[in-house]
């Protein structure tokens, strides 16, 4: 039982050897039309389940505009996907801390990034702000300590404070069954 113990444990120490590229994350976030700029380090940590860590990640549409600055970004890793890095299965996406900022006049832009996102894992956004901004970039609203859950696109759970009223949006679109 001391063998399998100490072969649990190495295996689950592995990730702390690998080297996390920030070239990687970029070229991932690439695929949905935005740019990822971490500026802190990339760690791993397997307390209290296998995750990887960093602060201060800005996802900017490719003009430019910042889309979210996050202090904290805590990505789970299923524990059965440890020995290479590139094999690496995401099971959770948690931001902490962020601020979210929607352009009226980029809804178009938007729907085509979220349209390219698969949610094989949900992501969510704690204590967070969410800002929209007119055709002119001038912020007319916020949703303040924002807690955001995405499991998919057609399942949004949305808890915060709106013109200093608490909120609750549970989007839940019902897919239709189709007959042939």
């Amino acid at each position: 039982s001391g063998f399998v113990l100490l072969n649990i444990f190495i295996y689950i120490c592995l990730p702390f050897f690998f080297n996390y590229d920030k070239l990687k994350i970029n070229k991932y976030c690439s695929t949905f039309e935005v740019q990822c700029l971490i500026e802190g380090k990339i760690k791993y940590t397997f307390f209290p389940t296998p995750r990887l860590k960093f602060k201060n990640l800005v996802v900017l549409t490719f003009d430019s505009k910042k889309l979210v600055v996050a202090n904290n970004v805590a990505i789970k890793v299923a524990i059965n996907k440890l020995a290479n890095q590139d094999n690496f299965k995401f099971t959770k996406f948690e931001v902490k801390n962020s601020e979210i900022n929607f352009y009226l006049d980029d809804l178009k832009k938007y729907k085509k990034i979220f349209n390219k996102i698969t949610f094989s894992s949900p992501i969510i956004f704690k204590k967070s702000n969410i800002n929209f901004f007119d055709e002119n970039q001038k912020k007319f609203s916020t949703i303040k300590e924002a807690d955001v859950k995405v499991k998919n696109l057609n399942d949004v759970i949305i808890k915060g404070i709106f013109l200093n009223d608490e909120i609750y949006i549970n989007y839940k679109k019902k897919q239709k069954n189709l007959i042939l």
